[in-house]
């Protein structure tokens, strides 16, 4: 399993390959499989069938649907209808709410059918820059919901590392499962179910990393000087600041200088912590690992779909919504036994918005235009002009206390099968503000955890 806070999707290639390919202390199970999404199982005494019952659908790109007014009604009508549907329950239930359009369009739409308030939950950070408290706020506040909040502290690190552990039972690389746990756990003080947003940028396309794909193929039509001196010039620039601003740069840099590459190759140099190569350096030399470029052709050859940006859209509907995303809210929801639904993902919508024109999807560079021309006319303008967060926590700035440090020192001082070398790097440029080196460090710190209740266990 794998996942990354913030843009989310940006990274997940690299962490499925680190955390899927090193050397594990659980390589001594064998025949362990997971049953693969839109699979069951037959069993007929000791014969076993595996037996697919959902796929999605296969698309003409030359013949997409777009016509923008019969779209936008269609989705509006599903969506509703699905929301309607994930509403029925005998016990008392509300909705997970951040400052994003997806959960805050899934609350409008509930307002609009309970007889009720609607529970609303969010959490917060004191760090300006990943906290959504007042976005919700304003959603829940334009809804007349019950709403409750709750600011999560750095202190909550450890227990979190610990249950992720125990719950997932399996290093899980994505760091959104610890406000995925504390948020669940909070709500179930109230209610016993939740609707969510999960799913909504893979219905509408609206990652950061579609706006990417799509301006990828405008670059690719820019002199041939410009595109080569681009990258460099960034990276230069990129030296002389420090913290967001320079990680930023680093996101373009990386975007432009993969614009002359194939899909596979562009999207593993676009990642958005850590260059590949940086990655690799981790493992020692002749180590005996699939390689994340293997995986990837490997994985990508069912895939019909030609243009880019539907390659994206396959790729985060069969790899990362259903390894990471789904994964990682069903286990952190029901840790606290506490059932969570998610009505974008309803089989109607799948299907139906799979089809849609990518340039009804995203209006230029616009995200999730379907949306905004839709249910996004009853949110707040603050949530409709705001900047995608993604639901994630300041690991980065967590790493950098003086309080981690022991934690932080640990990871290349104990022997745990990678380079302590290049680890103590990654650890520095992160504590300097160079890199935002915090996915990997927070999957070392998961790898090193595991190691160590493993060896425990096996004496």
């Amino acid at each position: 399993s794998f996942g990354v806070p913030g843009d989310m999707d940006d990274s997940l290639l690299e962490i499925y390959f680190f955390l899927k390919f090193i050397p594990s202390p659980y390589t001594f199970f064998k025949q362990i499989k997971k049953l693969k999404p839109g699979h069951f199982l037959l069993i007929n005494g000791s014969e076993i069938k595996e037996r697919k019952y959902w796929d999605l659908p296969e698309i003409d790109e030359k013949n997409m649907l777009s016509d923008t007014k019969e779209i936008n009604n269609n989705f509006e009508f599903l969506l509703k209808d699905s929301v309607n549907i994930r509403m029925r329950s005998d016990v008392p239930f509300g909705a997970l709410l951040s400052g994003g359009l997806d959960s805050a369009s899934v609350v409008a739409l509930m307002s609009e059918i309970s007889k009720f308030p609607v529970e609303t939950f969010t959490i917060g950070y004191d760090d300006a820059s990943f906290d959504e408290t007042d976005l919700a706020k304003d959603a829940a506040n334009k809804f007349n919901t019950n709403h409750h909040s709750y600011k999560v502290e750095a202190e909550s690190f450890e227990d979190s590392l610990r249950k992720i552990l125990f719950h997932y039972d399996e290093p899980f690389g994505d760091a959104s499962a610890i406000p995925t746990g504390i948020v669940s756990r909070y709500a179930r003080k109230f209610v016993k179910m939740v609707l969510t947003g999960d799913g909504g940028d893979e219905v509408l396309c609206g990652y950061p990393s579609f706006q990417g794909v799509k301006l990828s193929s405008y670059y690719k039509k820019a002199p041939s000087l410009l595109r080569k001196s681009l990258p460099g010039t960034l990276n230069i620039f990129s030296k002389a600041v420090r913290g967001n601003a320079r990680y930023k740069i680093n996101r373009y840099e990386r975007l432009f200088r993969s614009t002359n590459l194939d899909f596979i190759t562009s999207m593993i140099e676009r990642m958005r912590t850590n260059y590949m190569r940086s990655i690799k350096s981790f493992f020692p030399q002749n180590s005996k690992i699939y390689s994340i470029e293997d995986y990837m052709n490997d994985f990508m050859k069912n895939c019909s779909y030609k243009d880019d940006f539907y390659k994206l859209m396959y790729i985060s509907f069969k790899l990362f919504l259903p390894d990471d995303y789904l994964v990682k809210v069903d286990r952190m929801s029901m840790a606290y036994s506490l059932e969570a639904r998610v009505p974008f993902i309803d089989h109607r919508l799948v299907e139906y918005m799979v089809g849609v024109d990518k340039n009804v999807k995203m209006k230029k560079f616009e995200r999730k235009s379907v949306l905004r021309e839709t249910v996004g006319k009853k949110l707040p303008a603050s949530l409709l002009t705001a900047v995608k967060k993604g639901f994630s926590v300041p690991i980065v700035e967590w790493f950098k206390a003086d309080t981690m440090q022991p934690n932080l020192e640990a990871l290349y001082s104990e022997d745990i099968g990678l380079n302590k070398d290049v680890i103590k790097n990654f650890v520095k440029e992160n504590t300097e503000g160079k890199k935002d080196n915090s996915n990997i460090i927070w999957m070392l710190m998961l790898l090193r955890e595991t190691r160590r209740k493993n060896e425990y266990e096996l004496a």
